[in-house]
């Protein structure tokens, strides 16, 4: 048992290939290297790099935002 209190937010969280297809809904997408395809964005990296991935979700996510789609949460972990 830790002496830290975890915050509240850990537990939230944007799943963007959900979030997508949310908004697209006539849409399916195999996972992050789909979702760059149909969104033209390039891939940046390699696939399943910690830092890679994380670049290329930034550039789905700004994508959303150019394109008015709200950013929110898809998930929230409950105990």
């Amino acid at each position: 048992q830790s002496a830290l209190e975890r915050p509240e937010f850990i537990d939230q969280f944007i799943n963007i290939k959900e979030l997508y297809m949310e908004y697209y809904p006539n849409t399916r997408i195999r996972g992050m290297k789909d979702l760059l395809q149909k969104l033209n964005l390039k891939l940046e990296g390699r696939h399943h790099s910690g830092i890679d991935d994380t670049k290329n979700i930034t550039k789905i996510a700004q994508w959303f935002i150019e394109n008015k789609q709200p950013l929110k949460l898809t998930s929230k972990k409950t105990e």
